[in-house]
């Protein structure tokens, strides 16, 4: 039962609504919080100019309990207010973004009103920023300079919106420069808005491109360990030869292959990562390479668990009754430091990536140079 329900936010359903007039790069973002490339299996079209005329859904590659949806824009002859929120199915989502490219309208505005009055939570999400931040670039030359560019464009958008207490997030939704700008910060923010009972999905839905992400998926994953070291102990208290060692290593490889996963080290992401951004991966020394933390080699670290249940067998021989509940605590204790360091590692490797590769290429990308 406690293996089982470490799987549990997986069930949980998560429905987040983007809506926008045409152009302004939903299908993009919807794509760059999926954590797909364009032409992956499941990505929103890119480009394409019609305008949304339905509800599309776009659901998590691995989970349908995720979904981003497509919400055509507020006030069109379609979708006129009046109709709005019954024509898009309102109450269903739990979180809305509410995109533009260039000024929020008035119908923006009412939108976010209503989402209010439902007690729900919006994003006033600005996309094409890097393009923006070109364009003044390039008409300004070198009297240009992107932090009073984008202050303006940031209090433009909030004063048209005649609402101070709302944030608006400035963004790209290229990858390769996806922290150049307000991303993280919205992650961020998204992360601390959602209630507690599906906070732990959401964290582990979200692809691991943040530093703000990767450091909650720490926390999340870290809440797991205690948990599985009980199902540890419970085997280790067990009085059979192999018990303890059998469930300690189908923890500890279940578990690892999970954070792997969940922190992009895993053998197919970083294969993605090395032709996305033309670099070894093996130049980068990270922990989990060099200490053998791969998918082939996960077993290694099982061994530990053998190790364990020898001294625990000898400490139920010498105090039997007693001995199986201290090698109970003891295969409790070597399971959870074991995780623990292992979640830590994986972290610090992650940091690595998103600090080596994704943001150098945002600093290359940074205009005031």
């Amino acid at each position: 039962m406690i293996i089982n329900n470490r799987d549990k936010w997986e069930s949980i359903p998560i429905r987040i609504a983007v809506t926008g007039n045409s152009g302004v790069g939903k299908s993009s973002f919807i794509n760059a919080f999926l954590g797909l490339k364009p032409n992956a299996a499941g990505a929103a079209a890119v480009g394409v100019a019609e305008t949304t005329m339905e509800v599309k859904a776009y659901p998590h590659p691995k989970n349908n309990n995720f979904v981003l949806y497509d919400l055509p824009g507020v006030g069109t002859q379609l979708f006129p207010r009046e109709s709005y929120l019954q024509k898009v199915d309102f109450k269903k989502y739990d979180f809305f973004m509410i995109l533009s490219a260039t000024r929020f309208t008035e119908n923006d505005a009412w939108l976010s009103q209503q989402i209010k009055e439902q007690q729900k939570k919006f994003f006033f999400v600005r996309t094409k920023i890097d393009i923006d931040m070109q364009n003044e670039r390039d008409d300004c030359d070198e009297a240009f300079n992107q932090d009073l560019s984008l202050h303006k464009i940031r209090e433009d958008a909030e004063g048209n919106l005649n609402d101070r207490k709302s944030k608006v997030y400035l963004i790209t939704t290229k990858l390769r420069i996806i922290n150049q700008f307000d991303y993280n910060r919205l992650m961020k923010d998204l992360m601390t808005e959602t209630p507690e009972l599906k906070k732990d999905s959401l964290v582990l839905f979200l692809p691991s491109l943040t530093e703000a992400v990767i450091l909650e998926k720490e926390k999340v994953l870290s809440k797991r360990a205690p948990a599985l070291a009980i199902a540890s102990a419970i085997a280790g208290a067990i009085p059979l030869p192999g018990v303890s060692a059998a469930v300690d290593g189908t923890i500890i490889a279940t578990d690892a292959k999970f954070y792997m996963e969940q922190f992009n080290l895993d053998e197919k992401s970083l294969k993605d990562f090395e032709m996305n951004y033309s670099l070894k991966i093996s130049k980068l020394n990270l922990a989990t390479r060099t200490l053998g933390i791969t998918a082939a080699s996960i077993c290694q670290a099982c061994a530990v668990g053998v190790a364990s249940e020898a001294t625990e067998n000898v400490v139920k021989v010498l105090i039997p009754g007693l001995g199986s509940a201290i090698a109970g605590v003891l295969s409790y204790g070597s399971v959870l430091v074991m995780l623990w360091k292992m979640l830590n590692t994986m972290k610090e490797d992650a940091l690595t990536i998103i600090l080596i590769i994704i943001i150098p290429y945002a600093l290359d990308f940074d205009l005031n140079k």
